[in-house]
């Protein structure tokens, strides 16, 4: 019985390994037709406690152009 998959999920956190394992999925879902990448990207707020809120609202933006990114990379 052959193997394939529907969906993959890939962590990124802007890191060059995190990138690599993007890649790498991308890779993988080519091979079985019709596999979604799911991107995920969490954040650690419990580490935001003393900052104010511009700190968590422009590393939310961080957050968001990197997978912006990582979808632009994707379809080329």
């Amino acid at each position: 019985m052959a193997n394939h998959y529907k969906n993959i999920v890939v962590a990124v956190d802007g890191s060059k390994e995190a990138e690599y394992a993007f890649r790498k999925s991308i890779e993988f879902a080519k091979r079985y037709e019709g596999s979604i990448v799911n991107i995920v990207n969490v954040l650690d707020n419990r580490s935001f406690g003393t900052y104010d809120h511009s700190i968590i609202d422009q590393t939310q933006q961080q957050s968001k152009e990197l997978i912006r990114w990582l979808q632009g990379t994707s379809r080329g």
